[in-house]
């Protein structure tokens, strides 16, 4: 099999090759607000809100279906089923613990804006 030749690589056919394109932000997505005492970002209310709800209504449903495994469902693994829900159930409820104790702590230190 030959060998193909080695390609010579200079610096002005890969700068003709490459430019620079400035990319554009688009103007209705909302900027994150810093904080400029730490240049830390500062979350909104709604968005502090969106990441607790989600974590809680899963939890929620969850323990619904453990409910629904343990009392009506004909199987005989029913208690199998409501189990396992009921473990998922709690490990969504401990990361809704994280989430709020993060949000509190947001709060106190001034890092959550009101919209």
């Amino acid at each position: 099999m030959p060998k193909s030749k080695a390609r010579k690589r200079t610096s002005a056919k890969r700068d003709e090759a490459v430019e620079q394109v400035p990319q554009q932000r688009n103007a209705s997505a909302p900027r994150p607000y810093r904080n400029a005492a730490r240049g830390s970002v500062v979350a909104s209310r709604m968005d502090v809100a969106q990441g607790v709800l989600m974590p809680t209504f899963v939890a929620l449903g969850c323990f619904g279906l453990a409910i629904s495994f343990f009392f009506f469902f004909p199987d005989t693994n029913h208690t199998l089923y409501g189990g396992m829900a009921a473990a998922m159930g709690i490990i969504w409820s401990i990361i809704v613990g994280l989430r709020v104790t993060r949000v509190m702590r947001m709060s106190r230190e001034g890092r959550i804006y009101k919209r």
